[in-house]
């Protein structure tokens, strides 16, 4: 028998009763990602396991696990002493000084590998969570839309192999993404002020700043410069004994690091680091010269290349395509640049995943697009996976040309369906 309501009104048992809203499913670019992915995981895994039994060593992993997180609790027993810049018995921080703070941040708690990976599982659960909230708004089902970020962050390697090797990486990648969060959502503000963290972290990510100057928001960039140079100098202060023997110092150690294993040219570094300098040492063999004195004209070369593009080009594509050509135009350009940093693109892919949703529901076609988003399907595998040195094809090598490609592909036709934002 019908029941009346809390006003008294009896609902009739024929009345039509509104529809819940029909769950849009996948478009056809994210399902095929999303299989191509789970399938390079599978021929990895089956991959290592007939290694294995051949007795090949087949793990991308270091020996030593959070090995970049321990490196340097030695080098702070000399911290605000000149002695912590040049330490006699312990490896030089090779970071930036507010790097260096990050990591006696880590080394001030109780237990340092605790709270890294209670940041790090913070941070991962935050990241799924935005982007599942994200495709809900945009009609995915909650199943869909909770199996996609996770599967994608648990099955991509790089994620794994950064909070195996414990690197501060995990970091600047929570300060840049969160500021491609804010710089998306307008908040231009607090953006700079993340993306200045992030560049006190590791210098690189300066390059986020140019995005101020896309959208013609001057004042954001007058602050992300401040704030970059107010935290790098905070960090200086703290470190001590002094500002000056700070920076110096600190200066000494980055390019040293950068010199050193800049000029190495090993199985590991053609693996492991993506850097398109690998491209430089090899000109450099062929020349018969030290592959150091090539790095004032790499630098050199690639910012006429970044600053032409920009200007010509990114300023005059959608959000997508930016946030695109500045990261993988980061992650590339560092003459050490390990597997572990392609975490920095989760936000650009990201914004692929939802700018194609949006295409859907506009009913859209996105020229270029799916063949871009399959770019990130190599260079989110183990570069084990794609190492094969009896037939001279090396990870790093290969990866470092995809970012190349990637770069010049953000820089051609929109990968979202909103214009730029200029104004």
């Amino acid at each position: 028998m019908p029941q009346p309501d809390a006003i008294g009104n009896i609902e009739s048992p024929h009345a039509a009763k509104p529809k819940e809203p029909t769950a849009l499913p996948l478009p056809a670019s994210l399902r095929r990602f999303w299989i191509a992915t789970t399938a390079i995981f599978a021929l990895t895994y089956i991959t290592a396991q007939i290694r294995y039994w051949m007795g090949l060593r087949y793990n991308p992993f270091t020996q030593y696990p959070f090995s970049d997180l321990y490196e340097y609790i030695a080098t702070f027993h000399y911290v605000h002493t000149a002695a912590f810049f040049h330490p006699p018995d312990a490896p030089a921080v090779a970071y930036p000084p507010f790097g260096a703070v990050l990591y006696r941040l880590c080394y001030l708690t109780p237990h340092p590998l605790a709270f890294y990976i209670l940041v790090a599982g913070t941070w991962l659960a935050a990241g799924v969570w935005m982007l599942r909230r994200a495709m809900m708004q945009r009609g995915i089902s909650t199943m869909t839309a909770t199996l996609f970020p996770l599967s994608i962050a648990a099955l991509s390697f790089p994620i794994p192999a950064l909070l195996e090797r414990g690197n501060i990486e995990l970091f600047l990648w929570i300060f840049a993404s969160l500021g491609v969060v804010a710089f998306v959502r307008g908040r231009n503000n607090l953006a700079a002020v993340l993306w200045a963290l992030a560049a006190a972290t590791k210098l690189y990510p300066v390059l986020f700043f140019a995005l101020f100057l896309a959208r013609r928001k001057y004042g954001a960039f007058a602050l992300a410069i401040a704030a970059f140079i107010a935290a790098s100098w905070l960090a200086m202060f703290w470190l001590g004994p002094s500002v000056s023997l700070a920076f110096h110092g600190s200066l000494h150690n980055i390019f040293g690091f950068q010199g050193t294993r800049g000029n190495e040219f090993n199985l590991h570094e053609l693996s492991a680091n993506h850097s398109l300098f690998q491209y430089a040492k090899i000109l450099a063999i062929i020349l018969g010269i030290d592959s150091g004195r090539l790095t004032p004209y790499y630098y050199a070369l690639f910012a006429v290349i970044f600053a032409v593009m920009f200007f010509r080009k990114i300023v005059h594509r959608p959000v997508e395509n930016q946030v695109l050509a500045i990261t993988s135009f980061m992650i590339m350009l560092p003459p050490v640049a390990y597997f572990y940093s392609i975490v920095e693109l989760f936000p650009a892919f990201s914004l692929l995943v939802l700018a194609a949703l949006d295409a859907e529901r506009a009913h859209l076609k996105l020229k270029g697009f799916e063949g871009t988003l399959r770019l990130f399907l190599p260079l989110f595998a183990s570069f084990v996976f794609l190492t094969y040195p009896t037939i001279f094809v090396y990870g790093g090598l290969i990866q470092g040309a995809l970012l190349l490609v990637l770069f010049a592909r953000s820089t051609e036709g929109p990968l979202g369906v909103a214009p730029a934002i200029t104004t």
